[in-house]
């Protein structure tokens, strides 16, 4: 995250802080998926807290982006 390198703080730091960034937008948009529609609330909950999507949100990779990004367009 350019916030963290900005302020020199080492790569350790960096990578935690990137993770934790990617984590929370991920929660985020899928309360946000969640409101959109209510019928699915119960399935976006289960689909949330399979292990695999539960580590994947929690990674420093972009498939958690793409994963709950796609979540939210099929709220609409």
């Amino acid at each position: 995250m350019t916030v963290f390198r900005l302020l020199h703080m080492n790569a350790n730091i960096v990578y935690l802080g990137g993770v934790a960034f990617n984590a929370l937008f991920a929660l985020l948009i899928i309360i946000i998926s969640m409101k959109l529609c209510p019928e699915f609330k119960y399935f976006y909950a289960v689909i949330t807290f399979i292990p695999i999507v539960f580590w994947l949100m929690s990674s420093y990779s972009y498939d958690c982006m793409n994963f709950v990004l796609s979540m939210l367009l099929f709220s609409y």
